[in-house]
Parts: C-alpha cells; structure tokens; sequence
C-alpha cells in the first residue's frame, strides 16, 4: 500500500489566509443557522406580532417558508460540517489546529495553554460533531439508501457547539496575530431582518 503523501507545512501568510477562509465558512454557518432559529422560533420578547399571526403568515406562504427552512438547516450543518473535516487539503478547524501543533511558528502569540483549551473544548463537542457528519454523509452529501434513522440533533446542542467554534476560533486567531472575530455584531441584522 502505497504512503499517503503530506502536505507540506504551512507558511504562517497561509495560516492567515486558511484562517480568513475559514472565518468566512463559519459566518456562513452561523447565518443560516440564526436565520433558520428566527424561522421556526417566536420571541415575544424580539417581535411585535403574536405567536398566532406568525404561524398564518408561515402557514399561508408555506411553500416558500418550509423549503427555505429546510435548506437553510441543512447548509448550516454543511457548513458546520466543513469546519470539523479531517482531510488535510480542506480549510478546517482540525486542520489548522493540527498545523498549529506540529509547528509554534504558526502561533507565535499562543500562551502555553491556549492549543490544550481549544483542543479540550472540541473534544467536549466530539459526540455533536459526530453526529452532524454522519447526517452530512449519510442525508445532505449522500442519500443513503436503506440507511438506519439518524438520531435528531438538539437545538442546545447545536447552540452549545457554535459557541465552541467561535471560542476555538477566537483562541486560534489570537494565539496567531493577537486577533479576533466580533461573531455576534456581524449575526445582529441577520437576526433582526428575518
């Protein structure tokens, strides 16, 4: 059996711009994600209208509504999906964590323990993560066939595992060139357009 070839070691510009890329794949994430909790969910704290109304408006315009729902959940797990991808050629947060690792160049501004908390708050969210590439291989990338059903995925869970990615994203950039992501300011009119 022939090797796997590495890749070679990033460069800390390739860092930079890995990190940029993958900064982008979790807005995207994080969008759908929100514009789809403000679809299916009424705050009466956030909106005007009662709990009643919204469901006439969702219920009589349900042919746009329910597939834009739809898809804007599955592209959230994609995405989702794609900052935890094992393959070394992709922009992930495995990858670059790994590169970070193998190589301190990478994140001259890591204090001595910032790669441990970051690897310790994912490993926490392994079972969520797990779960959410299994529904991207077996349902959203692939339609297995005669596939046993998927256990659903919990909202919290889902909630709980973005804070993790901004949190191990935040720590990575930082430990990288003392930067980081305003997550929520960027999230504010996607929320409050929907």
């Amino acid at each position: 059996m022939a090797k796997k070839k590495q890749a070679p070691p990033l460069t800390p510009k390739q860092f930079k711009e890995r990190l940029e890329q993958l900064q982008e794949v979790i807005m995207s994430a994080l969008s759908f994600y929100a514009v789809w909790n403000k679809l299916r969910l009424h705050d009466a704290t956030e909106v005007s209208w009662s709990l009643d109304r919204q469901n006439q408006i969702m219920g009589r315009w349900k042919g746009f509504f329910t597939p834009v729902g739809v898809g804007l959940q599955r592209m959230a797990l994609v995405e989702i999906a794609k900052v935890f991808d094992d393959d070394r050629r992709t922009v992930s947060l495995t990858v670059l964590l790994g590169a970070a690792k193998r190589d301190a160049n990478l994140v001259p501004h890591a204090q001595a323990t910032d790669l441990t908390a970051i690897s310790e708050r994912l490993r926490q969210a392994k079972t969520t993560v797990d779960a959410i590439k299994k529904l991207r291989n077996k349902r959203l990338a692939h339609a297995d066939a005669g596939s046993a059903p998927l256990r659903p995925l919990m909202s919290q869970k889902i909630d709980s595992l973005i804070e993790d990615v901004k949190f191990a994203f935040n720590r990575l950039s930082a430990a990288h060139d003392n930067s980081s992501y305003s997550w929520d300011h960027a999230l504010t009119s996607s929320g409050r357009n929907t």
